[in-house]
């Protein structure tokens, strides 16, 4: 299924909450989630379990925040597990009338469930150093993506456009 052409202030396609000791779960195998938009998480909104291992997030937007539009595609606090052909592109932060590529702002790791096949692409926003909510340092990636059995799957991850 398609989630497509939704707002919301958190997760304008998707919210996944977290209430503890229990959070919300979503595993997404397929269909698209676009062109939806949220403050933070444009697609979606992580505060629990995610799991990509289809599908495509794209064409969602965020609008600016303290931490300059958090997550076009996902904002995670949650757990984010990828593998298969997951496709996190081409979402955006808005600012002003002029837009940004945001796909995926990372507070937390990425797990590869599964591997990484033909087809899959994964923008990743590497923040590194706040201090008093600015932004002091940036990060590209990738760096080195591997798992247990040191498969480099970088080549499936790319940096933001940091114009």
């Amino acid at each position: 299924g398609n989630i497509i052409g939704n707002t919301a202030v958190n997760g304008g396609g998707v919210y996944i909450g977290w209430s503890n000791p229990k959070f919300g779960l979503f595993n997404m195998q397929g269909g698209s989630i676009a062109d939806n938009v949220a403050k933070n998480g444009g697609g979606v909104y992580n505060g629990g379990d995610l799991t990509i291992t289809g599908g495509s997030i794209t064409r969602n937007k965020s609008e600016m925040n303290i931490r300059r539009g958090d997550g076009g595609g996902i904002y995670t606090q949650g757990t984010l597990k990828v593998g298969g052909t997951a496709v996190i592109k081409e979402n955006y932060y808005m600012s002003g009338g002029s837009s940004f590529e945001r796909n995926l702002a990372l507070y937390k790791s990425i797990s590869i469930v599964e591997p990484l096949t033909s087809g899959a692409a994964i923008g990743v926003t590497a923040l590194n150093t706040m201090n008093n909510g600015f932004l002091m340092a940036e990060t590209n990636f990738p760096w080195s993506f591997t798992n247990e059995n040191l498969i480099n799957y970088s080549s499936f991850f790319f940096s933001d456009n940091r114009n």
